[in-house]
């Protein structure tokens, strides 16, 4: 939604407008039920398997804080029931509760990051059978490499990581369905993550640490 997750800040709107509508248009900025509706409908002419909504704001953005939920109920309906008719499945990205529960809510299949995810959200994950990707191959990126990153966003990754660590552990006990996702497609060659290579890091039980397997 403008001014949300996925909305270039930095930039003049009509400028993320036209980029999402030309250059990038797998990005698509949309506020209403109406535009949220052709939204979807663009993205599966254009071929699209999955549709993937902000559900809450991010750490990597600028202006917006990852428990803040984004789009209206109505709205997320919308889309979900628009992707649903199709036969296509909705993936969100969640960090905050509210915007987890609302997902949810709307019938939503998968939760990406889930951060602030607790027992309730879990419970409620179990009832609708929707997967959890925690992708804690960025988040441990992101502590090993904070120098690299604004303030705000360093505040908010040690935030989220922390958390999110916890409601990790959390959801695999109560049995909700993990699937693996690493986020890279915010990857930097510069800190060594790339794509292919999210398969040769594993955790070492000390923090912020990884060791390579060849």
């Amino acid at each position: 939604m403008t001014a949300g997750h996925g909305d270039l800040h930095q930039l003049p709107l009509s400028l993320v407008k036209n980029y999402s509508s030309g250059a990038y248009p797998v990005l698509k900025v949309c506020d209403g039920v109406e535009e949220c509706v052709k939204a979807v409908r663009e993205q599966i002419r254009r071929g699209a398997q999955a549709i993937k909504i902000h559900v809450t704001g991010g750490v990597l953005s600028l202006i917006d804080s990852p428990q803040a939920a984004q789009f209206s109920p109505v709205e997320l309906q919308a889309m979900v029931d628009e992707a649903t008719r199709a036969g296509i499945s909705v993936g969100t990205h969640a960090h905050g509760k509210a915007g987890i529960l609302a997902a949810l809510n709307a019938g939503v299949h998968s939760i990406e990051h889930g951060s602030y995810l607790d027992e309730e959200c879990a419970e409620l994950m179990l009832k609708k059978g929707a997967l959890f990707c925690a992708t804690r191959t960025i988040v441990e990126y992101g502590l090993a490499h904070l120098e690299e990153l604004p303030e705000p966003n360093r505040a908010k990754l040690v935030a989220v990581a922390k958390i999110g660590e916890e409601g990790y552990k959390m959801a695999v006990k109560k049995g909700v369905k993990i699937a693996l996702g690493t986020d890279i497609g915010v990857a930097s060659p510069k800190i060594g993550l790339v794509h292919g290579t999210n398969g040769r890091f594993v955790l070492s039980k000390k923090p912020n640490e990884m060791r390579k397997l060849y």
